[in-house]
């Protein structure tokens, strides 16, 4: 073999180990670039993980928002709407009463209990889902009607049912607490309509009672007792 011709055989090969090695290396790059790009994606992820479970606990807060709920309270009796019955979201001092239509609106959040209280009447209890609007028909209390009150007008008796006047019931649990130096100091501001203070400071001073203010100008305005 000449010279010319290995020059030319040694040419070859040494032209297609560069191009074997540029062959590899090319692999190499985009071997070393998935790599790169597969470890930008796990950064990444790791990265937004934090946000995503941000973003979950602020649509949970937010599904949970309040909505208005309204709604009309009648007898179960008569139909008839009862006026100034409480509605209260059960668990809160979130609450309100009915007007003169026996009708109501509260804000309340999703899932909220209400509690719809009336003299007279069985308490109830409706949970607010999605509902906008809401009848509440409240039952009587047969109980409490059976109750007999004492009245003063005519010194008598008369079952809760048939009384047709305002009345108010406290018992023992609703007295004021502390220091007491006369039985009508237990029922001062425990009733509506009724006044009770103290003639003076000095101690074991009497104790005037007013019911819906005085009736007489000459004669004694102490309620019998």
């Amino acid at each position: 073999m000449t010279k010319p011709k290995q020059v030319d055989l040694l040419a070859d090969i040494f032209s297609r180990l560069a191009s074997q090695l540029s062959i590899t290396l090319s692999r190499n790059r985009i071997f070393s670039a998935k790599s790169q790009e597969g470890k930008a994606r796990r950064s990444y992820v790791r990265l937004m993980l934090p946000f995503l479970f941000l973003l979950l606990q602020t649509g949970s807060i937010l599904f949970a928002q309040e909505l208005e709920v309204r709604g009309k309270v009648t007898s179960a009796e008569d139909g008839t709407a009862l006026i100034g019955a409480n509605v209260l979201e059960k668990g809160t001092a979130n609450g309100t009463a009915t007007d003169i239509n026996g009708e109501f609106r509260l804000k309340v959040k999703s899932g909220a209990v209400l509690v719809i209280s009336y003299v007279g009447y069985l308490k109830q209890e409706v949970t607010v889902v999605d509902q906008r609007y809401l009848n509440i028909v409240l039952k009587v209390d047969v109980t409490q009607l059976k109750d007999v009150l004492v009245v003063g007008i005519g010194y008598g008796e008369v079952k809760k049912a048939d009384a047709t006047g305002s009345v108010a019931a406290i018992s023992a649990k609703d007295f004021n607490k502390g220091p007491i130096t006369s039985p009508q100091e237990l029922l001062i501001g425990k009733a509506p309509g009724v006044l009770a203070n103290t003639t003076s400071g000095t101690a074991g001073a009497g104790t005037r009672v007013r019911i819906r203010g005085g009736s007489s100008v000459l004669a004694n305005n102490d309620p019998l007792i």
